[in-house]
């Protein structure tokens, strides 16, 4: 029955309010046609079972020598659509189900006469679309998919209205399998607050985190298309490599994007081109190198972008940060000290707090310290420490000079050597 929901669903988005009774008897129609249509790809008909006899002017299918996908008629499946907009109902439904049985070979051929056709017939081409996106991984979704978002693109006509409202439709269908499919190996959709750009935020969105746990491979990753709701994908550990950015331009709501510790080279990054508008994005202890710096412009990121502990040199990051204009960009080579100090105190550079097991706590440096020196940099404020610490590395030396308090209120001037950890 759920073959049948969407095609239903599309009809009475689409139908006249005012007439519900053809409404209704267009649904049930459909879905009677359509079921012979599941049947008849099931099997080919023989005159004997086949619902609908075998025409003269049908287009015969005959099969590729190399791929064994049927290959029609172009002009005689051309002449077939036309009769969608004939005058009779038995007409039109007789000729969809032909559609229907001949294959997705003739969504291309819908896709030139729709432009020219009827309302009505234009409105028969859309059931067969969405007849054809019922299996969310087959190649007639995604040749589907393909036609409706060339048709969205046109923005103002009637034909693009009803693209969007059965992209829509199809996207609603396939959401929750979608999500059953992922969280079975691993990759659960979750409601809550991720910590981004070195911070936790106050945003509670949906995202979904593909990690070291995922049992599945990069091409399981083509049920992320379907997720409606999720807003931030989180890309984390060794197994993942440029395959899995190929289908995040497919997402609804992408809006924000974190890879992390992952196997993606500068050249990967070209799959993030297709994304038509990002919040933000952050990729972190991942080695793409400067070759990425020009795709990295290129990307329709609006708010902010972190790039952190990555092979980007800091003369290719400097140049980076100065190219995009309008947005926040952080750069840093990935050197990570582990301090943190209160909002009041970001003025100076007192240690409010140290991060357990890091850098500045097993290097002696502990709460209440004030630093003053890194390596030769004076340092005032706390931003001051973050720009330095930009041009450092993980496993980097560094000398801290601080001042610190002893049980008189007396200040001692210290310094301490410091391995620069990452950031955890």
């Amino acid at each position: 029955m759920m073959k049948s929901s969407l095609n239903s669903e599309f009809v009475n988005a689409i139908a006249p309010p005012t007439k519900p009774f053809i409404c209704i008897l267009v649904s049930v129609l459909s879905l009677c046609v359509f079921n012979i249509a599941e049947t008849s790809w099931a099997q080919a008909p023989s005159p004997a079972n086949s619902p609908v006899a075998p025409s003269p002017t049908s287009p015969p299918a005959v099969h590729s020598a190399v791929t064994d996908e049927p290959v029609i008629d172009r002009q005689l499946t051309a002449e077939l659509v036309d009769k969608l907009s004939s005058d009779s109902f038995t007409t039109r439904e007789i000729t969809k189900a032909k559609l229907l049985e001949l294959g997705p070979g003739v969504i291309s051929v819908l896709d030139e006469k729709l432009p020219s056709a009827d309302a009505d017939a234009s409105t028969q081409i859309f059931e067969i679309y969405s007849q054809f996106a019922l299996e969310p991984q087959s190649e007639a979704t995604r040749q589907v998919v393909k036609s409706l978002k060339k048709l969205i693109a046109l923005e103002t006509s009637r034909n693009s209205i009803l693209a969007e409202k059965l992209l829509e439709s199809i996207r609603e269908l396939h959401s929750e399998r979608a999500t059953k499919e992922l969280s079975a190996l691993g990759a659960g959709v979750i409601l809550g607050i991720y910590p981004l750009n070195g911070r936790t935020g106050l945003e509670q969105l949906y995202f979904i985190e593909v990690n070291e746990g995922f049992r599945g491979t990069a091409k399981d990753l083509a049920w992320l298309q379907w997720l409606t709701k999720v807003e931030l994908v989180v890309l984390r550990g060794p197994n993942i490599n440029g395959e899995c950015l190929k289908y995040l331009s497919e997402m609804p709501r992408l809006r924000k994007l974190l890879i992390r510790d992952t196997s993606i080279v500068s050249a990967d990054l070209l799959w993030l081109k297709d994304i038509e508008s990002l919040d933000h994005i952050e990729i972190l202890y991942t080695p793409i190198d400067d070759k990425c710096i020009d795709t990295l412009r290129g990307l329709s990121v609006w708010r902010s972008m972190r790039i952190f502990g990555t092979d980007i040199s800091f003369e290719a990051g400097e140049r980076l940060v100065k190219g995009l204009d309008g947005i926040e960009v952080q750069f840093g080579c990935g050197g990570f000290l582990g301090i943190q100090s209160d909002t009041l105190a970001l003025r100076t550079s007192t240690v409010s707090e140290t991060t357990p097991n890091g850098a500045a706590e097993q290097a002696g440096i502990i709460s209440g310290d004030i630093i003053t020196k890194i390596d030769d940099e004076a340092i005032v404020t706390f931003e001051d420490i973050r720009s330095t610490l930009r041009k450092k590395r993980p496993g980097e030396k560094v000398v801290v000079e601080l001042e610190r308090s002893n049980l008189k209120g007396e200040m001692n001037v210290l310094q301490v050597n410091v391995v620069l950890g990452r950031q955890e």
